[in-house]
């Protein structure tokens, strides 16, 4: 089980290094908060309601798509604002925090009834996943864009053109990125840090 879940995040992960570049040359960067968001919100519905194992294991593609999808843009955004450090910082303390109270909460729940109900612990990051996707929408309101490509656009059409040259531009940019060997090396260390934290953790 615990390796079926790692395999399917791992998949969500290089899924969203491989789409995350182009797909941002359509969607604004509210829209890819959202889009992170809400399938992180997806996961969490078809986990509490305990699916067959086979989508079970699909949850976790879609919840580590979301977050990868999420983690990027909004690391991006603090970036560039003002005392950008401290901000950073606030953000993985509150991530350490998730980590600490998770499994707390999670062995109250499996273990309040003699029948454990596991799959009811995934209602709590489902309320947060929803709290989190409504103060996207109202935050990032502004650049919910959208930029629909035209169907069947001519070799002469400026708009054709400029989105051509996105295409080509995050391909080039995926392709610049995986030749440098401090990505791979770094790939590396988290694949296997993270893979022993989940295991020293039971999850």
């Amino acid at each position: 089980d615990g390796f079926a879940s790692y395999v399917t995040t791992l998949v969500g992960w290089l899924v969203a290094a491989l789409t995350n570049s182009t797909a941002c040359q359509y969607l604004g960067l509210g829209a890819m908060l959202a889009l992170g968001a809400a399938l992180q919100v997806l996961a969490h519905v078809l986990r509490a309601w305990l699916p067959p194992f086979p989508l079970y294991a699909i949850t976790f593609f879609l919840a580590s798509l979301g977050q990868a999808f999420n983690d990027t843009h909004a690391n991006t955004y603090v970036a560039a604002v003002k005392a950008a450090h401290r901000w950073l910082g606030f953000i993985h303390a509150m991530y350490m925090a998730g980590c600490l109270v998770g499994p707390l909460v999670a062995t109250a729940v499996a273990s309040a009834n003699r029948q454990s109900q596991w799959n009811l612990f995934y209602i709590f990051p489902l309320g947060l996943g929803l709290i989190n996707l409504i103060l996207i929408l109202i935050a990032f309101r502004d650049s919910m864009s959208v930029q629909h490509s035209s169907e069947g656009p001519q070799s002469d059409d400026p708009q054709a053109s400029s989105q051509d040259a996105r295409s080509t531009r995050a391909v080039r940019e995926i392709k610049d990125t995986l030749r440098v060997p401090a990505v791979w090396l770094t790939s590396l260390y988290f694949f296997f840090f993270l893979g022993a934290a989940i295991t020293a953790g039971g999850r």
